[in-house]
């Protein structure tokens, strides 16, 4: 769920960033080029997110069909991607809003 909102948060920062007509185009960008250098590695991680939310449905919907009753390494391998997921968010985060 928590994904979910973020990428609906996304999505409600980029379409005010393109009414402010920040673009990816560096030449016509008149915050120096700030459009590429936020897009790209935010954009970058919101498709990691996107992926993590459908793993996680596969994972749950896999889950109440008795798929790990005996082997839960599909569950472990999901929980150690989305904790990369959010650890690189951290980071983001840290480089783009408060640096």
């Amino acid at each position: 769920v928590l994904g979910v909102i973020f990428l609906v948060g996304q999505y409600i920062e980029y379409a005010e960033l393109a009414h402010l007509q920040i673009t990816l185009n560096i030449s016509d960008d008149a915050f120096g080029g700030f459009g590429m250098r936020f897009y790209a590695p935010t954009a970058f991680h919101g498709v990691h997110v996107l992926i993590g939310v459908i793993w996680a449905l596969v994972v749950l919907r896999r889950g109440a069909a008795g798929h790990y009753d005996h082997n839960p390494l599909g569950i472990e391998l999901f929980g150690l991607y989305w904790h990369f997921v959010d650890v690189v968010w951290i980071i983001l985060f840290t480089l783009i809003y408060l640096v």
